[in-house]
């Protein structure tokens, strides 16, 4: 719905994989970072604590818009398969009443890792 983004971010499952069913009318755009995650450093403070030292400046440029991430293009039917654990990533605002609407399925070998509460909202816009 109009409005809605996600902002940036790290999965905490190894990959996901991804369906397009629908593109909204403008925006809903998929914008990531590849392969710049040190495995070892936790998002406490926000992204950038767990950025790689050689992409810190790259990511706080992106961070204040004076940079472009990499973009990709969903259509309706697009399936990836995607490393969320090592890339940012995130979905820019909805513009318009069309709702993106996108399959995700992701796997996580750790038992007990599940979503927190802000990001189930931010994601199913509930919490149960």
């Amino acid at each position: 719905m109009h409005g809605q983004n996600l902002g940036w971010h790290f999965d905490k499952a190894p990959f996901a994989i991804t369906l397009m069913l629908q593109n909204p009318l403008e925006g809903g755009v998929f914008e990531y970072l590849p392969q710049i995650r040190a495995l070892d450093h936790e998002c406490e403070g926000g992204v950038i604590d767990a950025v790689k030292p050689e992409f810190e400046e790259k990511v706080s440029q992106v961070l204040k818009g004076e940079r472009d991430a990499e973009k990709l293009n969903l259509l309706p039917g697009t399936l990836t398969v995607f490393r969320g654990d090592h890339s940012m990533h995130r979905v820019t605002e909805v513009v318009g009443e069309k709702t993106r609407i996108l399959s995700v399925l992701a796997y996580n070998a750790l038992p007990g890792v599940k979503l927190d509460e802000e990001r189930m909202m931010a994601l199913f816009g509930r919490t149960a």
